[in-house]
């Protein structure tokens, strides 16, 4: 799993093959259909869908996300989780990171501050809507940063497809520029997003302070150390996904060698 921990920290994102059981893929497939046939709204514009955390098919993948552990990250605390799904005829989703503290946590942070672990219901290509990567673009400066907003869909130079199949997890490092495919098929195309502080003790004290008042007390026996807990007094970082704009690094050529 060495591979893996050099690829996410090399280019901001892993692939781990065959991460779920038979039985939990199936037992996620249960939660995702009923909790998208209970929010037809959220399904018509395939807006993010909340998540019973303590789900019988989700609990026990929040308190032990094997893919991460067994990949080597350390200090992991758990932060959130929602069901995405691309219905038919989505078009491509825009280009966007998950990381929300630039002020406290920027590019040059050596260990992702946060990751995605993102388990695939089914096998996803770019006729799907599988998930695109712009690799390194999470220690990298580049152009793109700074046009976030107005780049939206576009082909950037040197994005990367993730195709995979179900069962399989992909993890990100937040900060990773990212998007998905249009969905041209017939059917939806799902996934349940899990997000993890990483190094959890070493993150500034405002953002352990925020991340401290995110997970409901009611997780606390369930998720066991995994649980985020702060007992500083520092106030908690405001959450800001786009000062990273503001950051000193000097943008360079958006173009990327891999």
């Amino acid at each position: 799993m060495l591979d893996a921990l050099y690829q996410l920290l090399g280019l901001g994102y892993c692939v781990i093959p065959d991460s779920l059981l038979d039985s939990e893929l199936e037992d996620l497939r249960r939660m995702a259909s009923s909790v998208m046939r209970s929010d037809q709204v959220a399904y018509a514009c395939s807006a993010p869908f909340a998540l019973d955390f303590l789900h019988p098919a989700l609990i026990g993948l929040l308190a032990q996300p094997r893919a991460a552990l067994d990949a080597g990250l350390p200090d992991l605390r758990f932060y959130s989780a929602t069901l995405l799904n691309s219905k038919p005829g989505d078009g491509v989703g825009g280009w966007h990171w998950d990381w929300w503290a630039w002020d406290a946590v920027g590019l040059n942070w050596p260990w992702p501050p946060q990751i995605g672990v993102l388990y695939y219901l089914c096998d996803t290509s770019r006729a799907n809507g599988c998930l695109r990567v712009l690799p390194c673009s999470h220690r990298t400066r580049l152009q793109w940063h700074d046009r976030i907003r107005e780049i939206g869909p576009d082909t950037l130079p040197g994005e990367t497809d993730v195709p995979v199949h179900a069962g399989d997890v992909v993890i990100l490092d937040a900060r990773v520029m990212h998007s998905r495919h249009a969905n041209g098929t017939a059917i939806d195309r799902t996934v349940v997003s899990t997000w993890y502080a990483s190094q959890y003790q070493l993150l500034p004290e405002s953002v352990q302070s925020y991340i401290s008042r995110a997970v409901p007390e009611i997780m606390r026996d369930q998720l066991g150390h995994l649980f985020p807990t702060y007992p500083g007094a520092e106030l908690p970082v405001a959450p800001d996904y786009y000062s990273v704009c503001r950051c000193p690094e000097p943008a360079i050529a958006g173009t990327i060698t891999q």
